[in-house]
């Protein structure tokens, strides 16, 4: 504890220490600044976000910025990999069917990105990979790959902490205060101070940054995947993403140990982060398994494990990597960010640093007027 009324100071407060926090304070710590990570959870926790064994990195994106963005992040998680000396991402190639609309927007995106993919047959697919029964011709791209978050976390975090980064776990942030000389943030462990915070808590963004910025809505959902049995344990499986023609997306990709994740994107119900249940929904996981029965011969359709995550939603899905005065936003990955952590942990630390304007795309709302009347 300090003593009443002082507080420790740095050049960078980064509160939040999941994916992109641990991301941004490496960025931070291997530029030279004196960095503090703030993380109100234990070591590997499974409160938020950013935890598992797997999150799929794919490229088949219908929006060229995105496309673009998982092409750079591809080529940093293997300069992460190599700096941190850990196994973090598995080449898996990604198979994507359904609507066909998507599915040309899709290969426009690819064309335009430069990125290695192909068009396959109904036919062709079926005798390439006949573990999946998805209708109608499919894309597919040899480059994706199946991230580990559990490694992820550790592997920035050490790297961080070896440049310099202070790492307090089981510390939140209970206020967060702005002033003309940067950031106060206010813990039971004591103040810490620094000229610029990055503010990296998911689904406590509002609830942290409440009358400090200008958010727009921001949806927290409990979402749930569930891992099957492959009938064929030595089977090769690609990742695969489905559109069905109301727009509901199911995907999966093979683990390490548990046989074949699968899950729907946003399929879950909203929920507060602080009174979440854990409780799988019953619904979503009769609707994984019929899909399983009808589209994945390759599972047991029945449910070997299954748990539940937090996703923190944009209307559009879009993100907020946004600076307003002394504070960094970075939130809103709406359950399709993993896949950029490193990149976007340079983000964050470039708008830390000032000399980068956040992208169109991902800025913050501008504030209300004032009334006048």
């Amino acid at each position: 504890m300090h003593a009443s009324g002082t507080a420790d100071h740095y050049d960078v407060l980064v509160v939040g220490g999941g994916a992109a926090g641990s991301a941004a304070a490496w960025q931070l710590t291997k530029r030279g600044h004196r960095v503090c990570l703030l993380e109100r959870f234990a070591p590997g926790h499974r409160a938020g976000s950013s935890h598992g064994r797997s999150r799929l990195l794919r490229l088949t994106y219908t929006d060229p910025l995105y496309v673009h963005m998982a092409t750079e992040a591809l080529r940093m998680w293997h300069r992460l990999e190599s700096e941190s000396g850990s196994d973090l991402i598995s080449t898996v190639g990604a198979v994507d069917g359904g609507r066909a609309e998507r599915l040309e927007q899709a290969a426009a995106a690819l064309t335009g990105a430069g990125a290695d993919f192909k068009v396959v047959t109904e036919h062709q697919a079926r005798s390439r990979w006949p573990q999946l029964a998805l209708p109608g011709d499919v894309l597919f791209h040899p480059d994706a790959a199946r991230v580990d978050p559990d490694a992820t976390l550790p592997a920035l975090q050490g790297l961080a902490a070896r440049s310099g980064c202070r790492i307090l776990y089981n510390t939140p942030v209970t206020a967060l205060e702005t002033h003309a000389d940067g950031v106060r943030a206010r813990t039971p462990a004591g103040t810490f101070t620094a000229p610029v915070a990055v503010v990296t808590v998911g689904p406590w963004t509002s609830r942290l940054l409440d009358g400090l910025v200008t958010l727009p809505e921001l949806t927290v959902t409990q979402e749930q995947v569930f891992h099957l049995p492959r009938r064929d344990p030595d089977a090769a499986w690609p990742a695969f993403s489905f559109q069905h023609e109301d727009g509901r997306i199911v995907y999966g990709m093979p683990t390490a140990d548990e046989g074949v994740k699968v899950a729907e994107h946003l399929g879950g119900r909203v929920v507060d982060p602080e009174t979440r249940d854990g409780i799988v929904d019953a619904a979503a996981r009769g609707r994984v398994l019929a899909f399983a029965a009808e589209r994945l011969p390759g599972l047991e359709p029945v449910v070997s494990t299954e748990t539940t995550c937090l996703y923190t939603s944009t209307a559009d899905e879009d993100f907020l990597l946004d600076r307003v005065g002394p504070l960094v936003v970075g939130t809103a990955c709406s359950g399709h960010g993993f896949k950029f952590t490193p990149l976007l942990g340079r983000m964050l630390a470039d708008l830390a640093e000032g000399g980068t304007e956040p992208h169109p795309r991902f800025r913050l709302p501008s504030p209300a007027p004032a009334d006048r009347s």
